[in-house]
């Protein structure tokens, strides 16, 4: 968790104010300046001198980048505003994520449906005559159209996906954003007694999804159990993309996720996957695959993820580079393909 801190504004009547996070640059690098100037008014200047001395590309929301994060992120160490410490650091390392993308297959009825709406509010967006208030109203419908239609284009088989790791995977965790999309989920996967934990549920409702699925599941060598009990174990749990905060427990009875839809902010993913990456969980790593299709929004979405990756771990890290907190197993993905063809897990495919 990195803090940062600094001499607390009058208001806040402290002498010292502590602002600790895992993720203080959600999306653009310029995010920075707004949580200092709010811990410690001043210390990066105005918003107009941070950005002439630190700023680079200015996105059409007002959002700007950071020329250089690591430059800067070590300027604000060296300052002693910065206090970044990894799990290494403090003695509580846990094992890589093993992240796969994965490319499914797209039904485009979804995104033909809404073709017509989309090129319409492309043509209102790149319109120069087009006033703010319609352009940004433009930009929200059109990403939700879009996104929306890729995720109902993906879902079905993001199900059958889940279906496979299911075969050898006790439980699984699915995100997704839109309610289409969890609705297709839900529908496809249930026959796994799958519930939802979303923005739709009342309190009440996730907390019994929370525990349906984290009861440790059955044994089915036990004699006492039946196969009704069995089929009864709720095996998959459907999130939201950003519901779940302060969730725990979910590390206990499962190390596999699917994204089954992309958000525009890489921490977004990173919060997800630290529901099963966390103290508590067991010996294996964590296993997250990112479904992807070359269709609809998501080569857009994720050419952005990269760009917002770079500004904030680069400036969180003090060699610049990019956290080395995942991995991939190649030998994961010949077991699938095996699971796939029938073929034994001892036995390779003649080449």
């Amino acid at each position: 968790m990195p803090p940062v801190y600094g001499e607390a504004p009058p208001s806040l009547g402290a002498t010292y104010v502590i602002g600790a996070t895992a993720t203080p640059v959600y999306n653009y690098g310029s995010e920075i300046w707004n949580i200092a100037d709010i811990l410690s008014p001043g210390e990066l200047g105005t918003r107009d001198e941070f950005l002439r001395e630190w700023g680079g590309a200015t996105m059409t929301n007002g959002r700007a980048m950071v020329k250089n994060p690591h430059a800067l992120g070590s300027y604000m160490r060296e300052s002693g505003f910065l206090l970044a410490r990894t799990r290494e650091d403090v003695g509580r390392e846990l094992p890589k994520t093993i992240k796969h993308t994965i490319d499914v297959d797209f039904d485009p009825t979804a995104l033909d449906d809404v073709k017509g709406d989309l090129a319409k509010l492309a043509k209102l967006i790149l319109n120069g005559s087009t006033d703010r208030q319609e352009r940004f109203q433009a930009s929200g419908e059109i990403d939700w159209k879009m996104r929306q239609a890729t995720g109902v284009g993906k879902a079905p088989f993001v199900a059958e996906f889940a279906k496979l790791l299911l075969e050898s995977e006790q439980k699984i965790v699915l995100w997704a954003w839109h309610r289409e999309v969890h609705e297709i989920l839900m529908r496809e996967l249930r026959e796994f007694h799958p519930m939802l934990y979303t923005g739709s549920e009342s309190p009440a409702q996730k907390t019994r999804a929370e525990a349906a699925f984290t009861t440790p599941p059955l044994d089915p060598n036990d004699p006492h159990v039946t196969e009704e009990q069995l089929r009864a174990q709720c095996r998959v749990l459907i999130m939201s993309l950003r519901s779940g905060s302060g969730v725990d427990g979910l590390q206990k009875v499962a190390s596999v996720g699917i994204f089954a839809e992309l958000d525009w902010s890489p921490q977004v993913h990173e919060q997800g996957i630290g529901r099963l990456r966390r103290d508590g969980m067991g010996d294996a790593p964590p296993v997250i695959y990112y479904a992807v299709t070359s269709e609809g929004s998501d080569p857009a979405l994720m050419q952005v993820l990269g760009i917002k990756r770079r500004q904030s771990e680069q400036l969180m890290s003090k060699d610049g580079q990019l956290f080395n907190n995942s991995t991939t197993d190649p030998n994961r993905a010949r077991r699938l393909a095996r699971q796939v063809l029938g073929l034994p897990a001892e036995q390779e495919q003649a080449s």
